[in-house]
């Protein structure tokens, strides 16, 4: 993490990805809101879920590796606050998906 509360390339590189998977979930139960949820389509919610848990579990683990290696603790502690507030948007899509289950207009 660069200093003064500026995220680095490389950082922003390797966030992207997550954002954008959290980004998917948002979207595709946006695009339900209206209509309800199917089993499958549910199933495909708790998949998109499930990459965004394992994903934000291998960036916890880089920025652990960056803390060993003698980064800014204060950096690397705001980095982890960010991915697990990111990954509650995640966890809250899948559960307004499961309360759209069964709702089918």
């Amino acid at each position: 993490m660069a200093s003064q509360g500026i995220i680095s390339f490389e950082i922003a590189a390797v966030l992207r990805p997550f954002f954008f998977l959290v980004d998917e979930a948002l979207a595709f139960v946006a695009s339900r809101l209206h209509v309800g949820m199917t089993e499958l389509e549910l199933r495909k919610a708790e998949e998109v879920e499930e990459r965004i848990d394992a994903f934000k579990k291998h960036l916890k683990k880089l920025a652990r590796k960056r803390l060993k290696s003698g980064a800014d603790v204060k950096a690397e502690l705001l980095y982890i606050d960010l991915i697990r507030h990111i990954e509650k948007l995640g966890d809250c899509a899948y559960a307004i998906a499961s309360g759209l289950r069964g709702f089918l207009a």
